[in-house]
Formats: structure tokens, sequence, C-alpha cells
């Protein structure tokens, strides 16, 4: 189904958005060669690698 969606939004020329916590190999395992180059042909990889908000939720004042 997601590769469908983004052969779709490829095909249509309309911007498509990728959030993962997989890295770029992983990600291209998952969902394929052709789908990542759809995405990437003019996007970019951008890397947030800060400390998990979850895990410090309970430890930062508010």
């Amino acid at each position: 189904m997601i590769n469908r969606i983004i052969d779709e939004r490829y095909t249509l020329e309309k911007p498509t958005g990728v959030i993962t916590t997989l890295q770029s190999d992983e990600l291209i395992t998952t969902l394929g060669r052709a789908a990542v180059d759809r995405i990437m042909e003019d996007g970019k990889w951008v890397t947030f690698n800060w400390s998990s908000f979850r895990i410090n939720k309970g430890t930062q004042p508010a």
C-alpha cells in the first residue's frame, strides 16, 4: 500500500515526506530501491539524532 501511495504521488508530482526510525539501508530494504529513488529524486535525507523525548519526558522540567 505504501508503494502505491508513493508511486501515485510521484506520478502526480506531489511532495511526499517520510518520517522513520530506520537507517537509509533499512528503508531501502523495507520500501524497495524504486520507491526510495522516487522519494529522493528531488528530496534530501535529514537526520534528527537527538535523544528520545519519550524516554526523557519524565526527567525534564515542565
